[in-house]
């Protein structure tokens, strides 16, 4: 980013944050430091992830991007009957999407196909089909989705199982997800998959108050349905986002108008992942641990930075939902590190252990020397010592 580019960013969020008396500024602080800011690369690498883990289990798998139904994209075909109507492609993230899939399945074409018609899956054998959204906010989208755009013989391959069907999203709020299970029969729990679930504020509370102080006391104020979700995507801000951040009235400036996010602006707050680490680590009190990463981020594997991590928010009482969301890890290597936590015994029912926080203090306690010195056994196993309270760590 060029000099000038940062300052006018910064100056854009000089100007947002003094809208808020100073004594608040703190809380603002927060939020935006609590934002999950998504790039292109980033959705893509994660949802290219969890297509491939289902293909695993199919020959070939279907995929579609999930599709808005909005006023940009219906006619009416007769004037005597409003409901009657063609739907053509919409633009936007769908469009993204879109393309994305298509170039996954030119990657993969044994696997994968894009967009093929429903006569070309029967012949081709498709076992699953998978429409891919960016968020799940509501769940709105999803409903008129199923309702308008999943053909009738799609839905009578799925009842009569000769199919199956996932919903895959870079994240998903639980409150969405119930509204899709009440209002669209044949879909399960089971087929919905992302790489964030419910994704919202660390210090919620905090937020809810500046909601509360400085947006019209409407249903709305925490974003669309109340769900106070903290995800912006490069290419859009989720209405489901507090509208503190985007919404402009008379007494008010957004930072992203119109749910629009400037180019260097995404830049400037997408900060590194591993500073947001350590700076959240220093943040919870764990300034020593904060310092041991800060000094050594690039000599450690990111398998011992997750490790090291868990353990010392584990010591001060997050969520393991909260962690995660955190360390930006999904499912699976967030339940690799609970396993190997419990089988070190440095963890016992969801709290650190007096021997989990022992390997805590040996990495609060080393020096830059010997740091280095262990550079070479990091990258094969953490360093414990050889046994401690009777459990043996070999």
């Amino acid at each position: 980013m060029l000099k000038s580019e940062q300052e006018f960013v910064e100056n854009q969020l000089h100007n947002w944050i003094n809208q808020f008396k100073k004594i608040d500024r703190p809380s603002v602080r927060n939020m935006i430091n609590d934002l999950i800011m998504v790039s292109y690369s980033t959705f893509e690498n994660n949802i290219s992830k969890i297509i491939l883990n289902i293909s695993k289990q199919y020959n070939k798998i279907a995929l579609f991007p999930v599709e808005e139904l909005s006023q940009e994209n219906m006619k009416l075909t007769d004037n005597n009957n409003p409901n009657k109507m063609y739907l053509r492609r919409t633009r936007g993230s769908s469009s993204q999407i879109d393309y994305f899939l298509q170039r996954l399945g030119e990657q993969h074409p044994r696997k994968l196909i894009a967009r093929p018609k429903d006569n070309s899956m029967i012949s081709e054998k498709i076992g699953a089909i998978i429409y891919v959204d960016d968020f799940i906010g509501s769940g709105n989208r999803i409903i008129t989705f199923w309702k308008n755009f999943i053909s009738k013989k799609i839905k009578s391959w799925l009842s009569y199982r000769k199919c199956d069907i996932y919903f895959v999203s870079y994240a998903y709020m639980n409150a969405g997800i119930n509204n899709i299970l009440k209002s669209c029969r044949g879909i399960s729990i089971n087929e919905f998959m992302a790489f964030h679930k419910s994704p919202t504020f660390m210090h919620k509370n905090e937020i809810i108050r500046l909601c509360d102080r400085y947006m019209p006391l409407d249903k709305n104020r925490y974003g669309y349905g109340d769900t106070l979700t903290n995800i912006v995507f490069e290419w859009k801000c989720p209405n489901n986002t507090p509208p503190i951040l985007w919404i402009e009235t008379k007494n008010w400036k957004p930072l992203l108008p119109a749910r629009n996010i400037d180019k260097n602006l995404f830049s400037y707050l997408s900060v590194n992942h591993d500073i947001r680490i350590i700076e959240t680590l220093w943040n919870k009190g764990q300034y020593k641990i904060a310092i041991t990463l800060a000094e050594n981020i690039n000599a450690l594997p990111e398998d011992t930075i997750n490790f090291i991590c868990f353990l010392s928010l584990i010591a001060k009482r997050l969520s393991i939902s909260n962690i995660q969301q955190i360390l930006e890890i999904d499912d699976i290597e967030m339940n690799r590190i609970i396993a190997k936590a419990e089988n070190l015994h440095a963890i016992t029912y969801g709290r650190i252990s007096e021997y989990g926080k022992e390997l805590l203090e040996y990495y609060r306690t080393l020096s830059r020397q010997e740091k280095n010195s262990l550079q070479s056994e990091f990258e094969d196993v953490l360093y414990v010592p050889s046994q401690y309270g009777g459990y043996s760590c070999i």
